[in-house]
């Protein structure tokens, strides 16, 4: 079935499927379970970046805790203060990056790089 969407000024939408042309994007979620109350809010943490999903979050453990961090790269070991804590989740702000990843100080980089 196809029809014309109200939203986004007659573009074509397909009922069926429930997308649009051009497909919209689902956010990935970081899952995780809760391991406890250690971390508390106003609290500075160190961690290492297990992981990053979109947009630009990262999962952050530290003491055994888990945390989301914004703007981090997978390897990199940071230093946060927890934001919000809420249901056993914590999420917290960037301080410093103590220590860079892997993907950062790599040699591989393209040789064009700076030319582009």
């Amino acid at each position: 079935m196809r029809g014309a969407c109200l939203r986004t000024g007659g573009a074509p939408f397909f009922a069926a499927e429930g997308i649009r042309p051009g497909g919209a994007r689902k956010r990935l979620k970081i899952e995780w379970k809760a391991t406890g109350s250690g971390m508390k809010k106003g609290e500075k943490y160190t961690g290492t970046v297990e992981k990053t999903a979109f947009p630009n979050r990262g999962k952050v453990t530290a003491e055994g805790e888990t945390a989301i961090v914004k703007n981090v790269i997978p390897g990199q070991t940071v230093e946060f203060v927890v934001n919000k804590k809420r249901n056993g989740r914590c999420e917290g702000r960037l301080l410093r990056v103590v220590q860079e990843s892997p993907l950062e100080t790599s040699r591989d980089r393209c040789p064009h790089f700076g030319v582009c």
